[in-house]
């Protein structure tokens, strides 16, 4: 009974103090000329029209009221969903000084204590030495000493595939971790503990997915975060506890692997190795640097090409073309090497653009998803799959339009360090594939129209909307 007491004087409390502080943010902030966006109501703002999930279709669907620059507030804290690629370079270039910070999310950084990982890390020290170690390990100069690894995983995926009648995805996966575990960790640790780690990442991108595709009261009203974890509604303690243990493996387990290898002296060769008491590489900073390689390159790079392949089959006249491509710059039946395929955000302070105020600490939601369909960047048919249109022979303007290739892994100083060996491996697979095999339905389906995705993060392609067979190009 005391208990309870003591728990509803808690909540009484902080919800007083929630409606005092939004009060005067909504006071401050009315005074000031904010970009166009939904109505808010009093101390709530958005929640009640803000989206739950998919998020980008709702920001879409949005842009075509208010604009490129939407303005939003949960429980006093303003957000700005930025829908045009000119501004999103903007504020993650030129200003990146003013929005390179993080908003604070309780859930991770506190309960879970996930704020190590270079995505999610505030500017400082930290991250500069952090940054540093992956632009060095991975930078365009870098990258071709790991083409071996990039294109023995290549002929094995295109072997394994051979006849092969299951999941295509779960090939896939093995390819992509393994290129990412033995340039990580080392052969050794591959081949004695793959499985170990690809459960592990498995419940790191289930949890990390789950937390960033739902909306959790705790990150607006902090002090919920006190709450016994048998309160009704706190199952963010439950989340956030399971998700601090997957995140506390995916950071020490491999890492003390390798290290127990080196003092042992028969350790592989991997970043680890190399960059291990090297002078500039301290050794938190490394552990948490490949921790973060392995467990974002991994999903990134297989959803990247299962929508590819998934948009070969229902695009069969551009999987024509690609073949076509492929024989003529590679050779029939030739397989391609990685050289064959290599290709020649918080804001801190108060800002403003076109005469709109941004308050200091908005968080800025840049829509990818939208930039990427963008009909005033791409043309009127820019939902259409047509990888044509980057060709000047096709389009005369192609030479004008932006580097799509680049634009899915962000901006100005958050750009992803690991774009080079993405895109390396990603195109090298994929190409692998399309110079072996035409990507068809299994019999008797017919092509699917479209693709569902799942939310979060990143945008699965679920495995039974995609399905689809291998079957050897004509000699």
């Amino acid at each position: 009974m005391i208990k309870d007491h003591t728990t509803a004087i808690a909540i009484a409390a902080a919800a007083t103090a929630i409606s005092f502080a939004t009060y005067f943010t909504v006071k401050r902030t009315s005074k000031q000329t904010v970009p166009p966006g939904p109505a808010r109501k009093f101390i709530v703002g958005n929640l009640g029209n803000f989206p739950k999930s998919r998020w980008y279709e709702t920001f879409s669907e949005w842009q075509t009221t208010y604009g490129d620059l939407i303005y939003a507030e949960l429980m006093g804290s303003p957000i700005v969903i930025v829908n045009s690629l000119e501004i999103a370079e903007e504020m993650g270039g030129k200003r990146a000084a003013i929005w390179s910070c993080r908003p604070h999310s309780v859930i991770r950084a506190d309960l879970m204590e996930y704020g190590w990982p270079l995505p999610m890390m505030q500017p400082g020290k930290a991250f500069d030495e952090q940054r540093s170690i992956l632009r060095k390990a991975l930078g365009p100069r870098v990258v071709p000493k790991y083409d071996h690894l990039i294109e023995e995983q290549a002929d094995l995926l295109v072997k394994a595939l051979s006849g092969f009648t299951g999941d295509p995805l779960a090939q896939i996966n093995i390819a992509v971790r393994a290129v990412i575990i033995k340039l990580c960790y080392g052969d050794r640790i591959h081949r004695d503990h793959v499985e170990d780690l690809a459960q592990m990442s498995k419940e790191n991108v289930d949890v990390v997915v789950y937390i960033n595709s739902h909306f959790w009261f705790v990150n607006t009203i902090p002090f919920l975060r006190y709450l016994p974890k048998w309160t009704p509604g706190a199952k963010f303690h439950r989340v956030a506890a399971r998700g601090k243990a997957v995140q506390e493996k995916v950071r020490y387990w491999a890492f003390g692997l390798v290290k127990e290898q080196v003092e042992a002296g028969n350790a592989d060769q991997s970043l680890i190795t190399q960059y291990l008491d090297q002078p500039g590489y301290p050794t938190e900073h490394l552990r948490d640097a490949v921790a973060v390689l392995y467990s974002a390159g991994t999903d990134t790079t297989n959803t990247a090409i299962i929508h590819l392949l998934s948009q070969m089959l229902m695009n069969p006249d551009v999987q024509k073309k690609v073949h076509h491509e492929l024989d003529e710059t590679v050779g029939r039946n030739v397989r391609p090497t990685v050289a064959d395929c290599r290709i020649p955000h918080l804001n801190s302070a108060p800002d403003t653009w076109n005469g709109y105020t941004l308050p200091k600490g908005t968080t800025m939601y840049t829509n990818i998803g939208f930039m990427m369909r963008d009909p005033r960047v791409w043309g009127e048919d820019a939902n259409q799959f047509k990888p044509e249109r980057f060709l000047k022979e096709y389009n005369p303007r192609a030479d004008d339009l932006p580097d799509a290739g680049t634009i899915p892994f962000g901006f100005g100083r958050r750009i992803c360090p690991g774009l080079h060996i993405a895109k390396a491996s990603g195109m090298t697979l994929f190409a692998s594939l399309l110079s072996e095999y035409e990507i068809v339905p299994p019999s008797g389906e017919s092509i699917p129209s479209a693709l569902d995705y799942t939310d979060g993060t990143i945008r699965f392609v679920p495995v039974h909307r995609s399905g689809y067979y291998y079957v050897p190009d004509d000699p």
